[in-house]
């Protein structure tokens, strides 16, 4: 459950970097929007149909599609790593849905929703960390999207990609 001042309503086009939202339509799956200088807009989604793969909205015509994505929207998320599930990304195979941490932020690979297969990216969702040894990266495939803190800390979404390979 949510308290009112917890959550607002709206489409990807109006949600903040780093928010959580969920779709009005239970089929959609929710979704994090990433606002990348330079690069527009990106929605990846965690779960549904289009699980872990990624809309780019970078261009102008692109921004009236964004209206069309929307839903409840929750800003004050964090994100928790399962540091059970690390892995080596520079190994071969790296899952997708999965976290890197690599330099000074945290990326999520992807596929673009118009591949079924193919080619993986991997998109920054937060920057400004601590900064890691040169070269060095970890991957986590568990990690959760969390609200609140403490003894109010709520889980909103788990993600276990083991099973979804890149």
């Amino acid at each position: 459950m949510l308290s009112p001042s917890e959550l607002a309503v709206g489409a990807l086009a109006g949600a903040p970097h780093m928010s959580l939202v969920i779709p009005h339509d239970e089929r959609s799956g929710c979704f994090i929007p990433l606002r990348l200088e330079g690069r527009g807009t990106f929605a990846v989604f965690l779960t549904g149909e289009d699980r872990f793969r990624f809309f780019h909205y970078g261009r102008p015509d692109d921004e009236e599609d964004a209206y069309f994505l929307k839903g409840i929207v929750i800003s004050q998320i964090a994100i928790e790593l399962d540091e059970t599930s690390v892995y080596d990304p520079d190994s071969g195979n790296r899952a997708l849905g999965s976290l890197i941490r690599t330099q000074d932020r945290l990326e999520i690979v992807v596929r673009s929703a118009r591949e079924r297969v193919g080619q993986t990216m991997s998109l920054p969702m937060i920057t400004d960390l601590p900064t890691c040894e040169t070269s060095a990266r970890a991957g986590f495939t568990r990690w959760r999207i969390v609200l609140g803190k403490g003894q109010e800390k709520r889980e909103l979404v788990l993600v276990n990609c083991v099973e979804v390979q890149a």
